[in-house]
């Protein structure tokens, strides 16, 4: 394992750092730090040691109640102290909520008084193009951990439904359509 690394470009079967370095791999995992984009940093509002805007309960910036950062631009930290982990769920639930928040101020309809909580619905993990695996969470069936054929069916599902929010039904079937057509000549390792 190698830390503190910059990974300059990866190839098939190694990477080269900044440095020049090559590393060879049969199977290559690259964790990389969550980091807010530099400007945040010059904007004036109160930022963590990553560049991510401190946020209240309510996901606003810290001192500024009309201006709401979420995702990776925002320091949100959960009732028991813990940073909302930097998943795409959690990004998801915060647009879900300060979306309301928002609606409900621009309808001048009464201000939901309740701060955000980050609810983790479990996890899945891209396998290459062929299985998957993953723990699901919920109040009916607890942890539920899954792989193989079923965990992919739940992996692409989960990955098509992120694309129709963004694109809309119609350009999701067209892109589902064509990923199934293409066939990938690379493994691709994702954690949702």
């Amino acid at each position: 394992m190698v830390t503190d690394c910059r990974v300059s470009r990866i190839e098939a079967d190694h990477l080269l750092d900044a440095n020049g370095k090559r590393y060879d791999f049969n199977m290559c995992v690259r964790a990389a730090g969550i980091k807010a984009p530099d400007f945040l940093s010059s904007l004036g509002f109160p930022v963590n040691r990553v560049g991510q805007l401190e946020v209240t309960e309510r996901l606003t910036v810290e001192g500024h109640e009309h201006i709401h950062a979420i995702g990776d631009c925002a320091a949100c930290l959960q009732a028991d102290g813990k940073p909302v982990p930097p998943r795409a769920q959690a990004a998801h639930q915060q647009a879900d909520y300060v979306y309301k928040v928002i609606m409900n101020a621009a309808e001048r309809r009464e201000p939901d008084t309740q701060p955000y909580q980050y609810r983790d619905h479990g996890s899945l993990v891209s396998l290459g193009t062929q299985t998957s695996v993953g723990s699901l969470m919920g109040s009916l069936t607890g942890t539920l951990f899954v792989d193989g054929l079923f965990a992919r069916w739940l992996y692409i599902s989960l990955h098509l439904m992120h694309h129709k929010v963004i694109l809309g039904f119609g350009r999701t079937a067209a892109l589902a359509i064509a990923l199934a057509l293409v066939k990938r000549s690379t493994d691709l390792v994702k954690l949702h």
